[in-house]
């Protein structure tokens, strides 16, 4: 609905006749006047227009010395308009041109001083609205939570701010805030009317929320901003209402969780303020049937706390929560809850481990568990080397990983097998640990870490270890494989998201037979 300014200009001058037009006053002074469309900003809105004015004051634009009018139409192809009035040769006047639709002026030219010439003189002529994107339609208050919202009533129309690349008349109403809030938003047309969006700006016109049809709900700090209403049909000209209320950030969801799909989101300051002093989104969790889930909560910054309460809760350090998790996720500071879930509605509620936690971005992500055989994931396998002080002089190896299982059989009867091979002797050993050797294990799932502390025979130059892991049912997950070398020395220390194990390593010290590995840790 945009053209650029030379083909805008071509199509707009083909509207209007040829040859004198009407006019009041003739006199000896003849006036020609080119009326020359100019872009000042982007592209301009090509409206329909039926009339052409002109009016000439004298200098000061006091004295009316002339006007004419006259019908334009598609069939002409250019417009020059020409006017006979009193004025002495020489004396400049001041000319006002005026595209109308009816009685609504659309492009509007002047005014501006010239010399009466046979020579036609041109007119810039622009959008009458141009300088409507710098001003503010109005105001509107904001309604308080749970009661009415505060609605005002708006029309798009020309002489409106033009939106080029919406190809859009815009209303822009000023929204004041005296403090953090989450904030309703909504805008609706007349009925059976194009259908409306709404962009939410700072006052200086820096983009918060980009156009989304029919309104949008967010947490915002105070301050002041700007509530644009745009149409979806190009150039609609049409009446709305626009709605503005308070909602309470601790009884909205952030999202709904859905299986196996991951969520990125910011824990931020105007997020819902608990009573303890943390901020918290909290999200929706539908489910279906009987079944068993894991939520993850994972941020690379922030040490994250997760809890589950029931759908009507609106502070979830207020209540029994039904899981909660600190520490036990992918990372150090990530959380991580599993477990069965009866059918039904919950909130998951994801924030911080101390009021002062700070804020920033993180991963939340909810997955039903599979019945049947465990799975293993093995994260990483670090060689402590020698005099660590897991395994006295020996090799230690630390093995950190992570399990599911769908039963919840993760109990005693249960637990980690490793199965070594000597290359090249081929002299083979196992070692085992229970899962209650883990203190507080999750037995639906979570990560855990062991060590193992080996010897190599003489002439041996490595080994391999098959590492997997079984339930108390004895079935068992695939068999992750990997070759250990011996380090000289004090090998590499673990990781600073990767805890020391806390029970006694899998083997025996140094100068003992290598024994039934003793215990782990979990994660």
């Amino acid at each position: 609905m945009t053209r650029s300014l030379r083909c805008l200009s071509v199509i707009l001058l083909a509207l209007a006749g040829c040859g004198d037009l009407p006019t009041d006053d003739r006199g000896p002074a003849a006036l020609r006047v080119l009326p020359v469309f100019e872009q000042t900003q982007g592209s301009l809105p090509i409206l329909t227009v039926d009339e052409l004015r002109v009016r000439v004051y004298d200098l000061g634009g006091e004295v009316l010395l002339a006007q004419a009018a006259a019908p334009v139409s598609p069939s002409d192809v250019e417009v020059e308009v020409e006017l006979r009035i009193d004025a002495t040769p020489g004396e400049a006047v001041t000319v006002e041109v005026e595209f109308r639709d009816g009685a609504l002026p659309v492009y509007v030219g002047g005014p501006v001083a010239v010399v009466p010439s046979e020579v036609p003189v041109e007119v810039s002529v622009g959008y009458v609205g141009a300088g409507a994107c710098a001003e503010l339609t109005g105001s509107v208050g904001v309604g308080p939570i749970g009661g009415a919202p505060v609605l005002v009533q708006g029309e798009l129309e020309v002489g409106d701010c033009y939106r080029d690349d919406e190809a859009s008349f815009a209303d822009r109403w000023r929204v004041d805030l005296p403090g953090d809030a989450g904030l309703t938003l909504a805008v609706d047309p007349d009925a059976g009317a194009s259908p409306l969006f709404l962009r939410l700006t700072e006052l200086d016109g820096t983009p918060l929320v980009d156009p989304v049809p029919g309104g949008v709900s967010l947490a915002i700090a105070a301050g002041s901003y700007v509530a644009e209403v745009t149409s979806a049909d190009p150039l609609a000209r049409l009446a709305y209402d626009l709605s503005v209320v308070e909602f309470d950030r601790c009884d909205a969801e952030t999202g709904q969780l859905s299986n196996g799909v991951t969520f990125s989101q910011a824990l931020t300051a105007v997020d819902c303020p608990l009573a303890s002093g943390r901020t918290a989104d909290l999200w929706g969790v539908e489910v279906p049937t009987d079944g068993a889930y894991r939520i993850d909560l994972e941020s690379g910054g922030l040490d994250v706390r997760l809890l589950v309460t029931d759908s009507d809760a609106t502070d979830p350090f207020a209540v029994q929560p039904f899981m909660e998790d600190d520490d036990g996720g992918f990372g150090r500071f990530d959380a991580l809850v599993a477990g069965p879930f009866p059918a039904g509605s919950y909130r998951v509620w994801s924030t911080t481990s101390t009021p002062l936690g700070g804020f920033g971005d993180y991963q939340i992500a909810l997955r039903r568990l599979a019945p049947g055989a465990p799975t293993l994931e093995v994260r990483d396998v670090v060689s402590l080397g020698a005099n660590s002080g897991q395994c006295g002089s020996s090799q230690a190896y630390l093995f950190s990983f992570g399990f599911e299982d769908g039963d919840g059989d993760l109990v005693t009867g249960g637990g980690v097998t490793i199965r070594l091979t000597g290359i090249p002797s081929g002299i083979q050993e196992t070692k085992g640990v229970g899962w209650e050797s883990f203190p507080a294990l999750n037995p639906y799932a979570g990560y855990a870490e062991i060590v193992t502390c080996e010897s190599f025979v003489s002439g041996d130059s490595s080994k391999r270890a098959e590492f997997f892991i079984f339930d108390a049912a004895g079935r068992t997950s695939a068999i992750y494989s990997q070759e250990l070398f011996p380090v000289a020395g004090r090998g590499a220390a673990p990781g600073v998201d990767r805890p020391a194990p806390v029970a006694g390593p899998v083997g025996a010290p140094e100068g003992e037979s290598p024994s039934q590995p003793t215990g782990g840790r979990n994660r």
